[in-house]
């Protein structure tokens, strides 16, 4: 088996259909579709189970409500292809998808990513193309585009199972936010060819008005303060001449994911006292890790925080 497709389903009687027919619907024989079926109770077990039932290449799996992170370890478990890939059940995949993946993965490489088409708006999220086997290049690459906020999205990538299995690579299902990016930074350190193409080859479908990044998250500012913590670990795996590399970038998405659940605090309509309150704790925890950096410019981010200078950080927060 070539490729295996994880498909964590919750809650998704009117997208998981379009998932699949997506995948379903164009020429690929060797490739398995695994849906995990993560409690939802809505229809979604009857439709899963007829097309199970009607497509041999199809792995069908219902498992007790535990997040996406353990449905997708789930899907990981019970894979068997030599590429793993990620498909929400809410999205769906070009026509082209596995027929232009299938001439990208022939160059060997350890990590193909591809554009992303984004169904509401019609907007594009692509990379420049490149096809990269220095270590050292490698984690500039990525680097330069996780500062842009483009490689966090799990499913425009085509990972190779042998180095999750040999790295014990696996989604931290205490994180709900930003695991998706702990996963691919863990794997990314361990890769020595990177192959990157244009193509847009997933449609990311951005109509949910009940998405996660609309609500408002109490728990953000732990859960990326947890998520940076693990990548941090991760960062002994990478090569001595690629850590530094790393290490800026990792610093710098510290200290912004202290601003990030800054800016979140303008969604829970605190009071003054309570939102002082709210920044003083956020920014206690992320000193407690005692991160330093030596660029200008993740110090002058950092700085507020280590001298706790809320009136200014409330300022920030507004003009943000």
């Amino acid at each position: 088996m070539k490729y295996s497709v994880i498909i964590p389903v919750y809650q998704s009687e009117f997208t998981v259909a379009r998932c699949l027919d997506s995948l379903l619907m164009q020429e690929c024989s060797n490739a398995e579709l695994i849906i995990v079926n993560d409690g939802s109770t809505d229809n979604c077990d009857e439709i899963c189970r007829a097309y199970a039932k009607k497509y041999s290449n199809i792995k069908y799996f219902k498992k007790e409500n535990g997040g996406v992170s353990s449905a997708r370890n789930y899907g990981l478990k019970h894979s068997e292809g030599e590429y793993i890939l990620f498909v929400d059940s809410d999205d769906a995949v070009t026509a082209d998808y596995f027929a232009t993946i299938n001439k990208t993965v022939n160059e060997n490489s350890d990590l193909t990513v591809f554009g992303i088409k984004f169904l509401n708006d019609a907007r594009e999220l692509c990379l420049d193309n490149a096809l990269l086997d220095d270590k050292k290049k490698i984690a500039q690459y990525i680097c330069e585009y996780i500062r842009r906020n483009k490689f966090n999205h799990l499913y425009s990538k085509v990972f190779r199972r042998n180095i999750i299995q040999k790295y014990g690579i696996k989604f931290n299902e205490r994180l709900s936010i930003a695991e998706d990016l702990c996963f691919i930074f863990e794997y990314v350190v361990h890769i020595s060819k990177l192959h990157v193409i244009q193509d847009c080859l997933y449609i990311l479908d951005d109509t949910n008005q009940n998405s996660l990044s609309r609500k408002a998250r109490a728990e953000l500012g732990k859960q990326l303060f947890d998520a940076n913590m693990s990548m941090y670990a991760a960062l002994g795996h990478a090569e001595p001449d690629c850590k530094p590399i790393y290490l800026e970038t990792l610093n710098w998405m510290f200290y912004r994911s202290a601003y990030s659940a800054f800016t979140e605090s303008k969604k829970f309509r605190l009071s003054k006292k309570d939102e002082k309150k709210y920044i003083k704790e956020i920014c206690a925890l992320y000193k407690s890790a005692k991160i330093k950096n030596d660029t200008l410019k993740t110090n002058l981010i950092a700085l507020p925080i280590w001298l706790e200078m809320v009136p200014l950080i409330r300022i920030m927060i507004r003009i943000k």
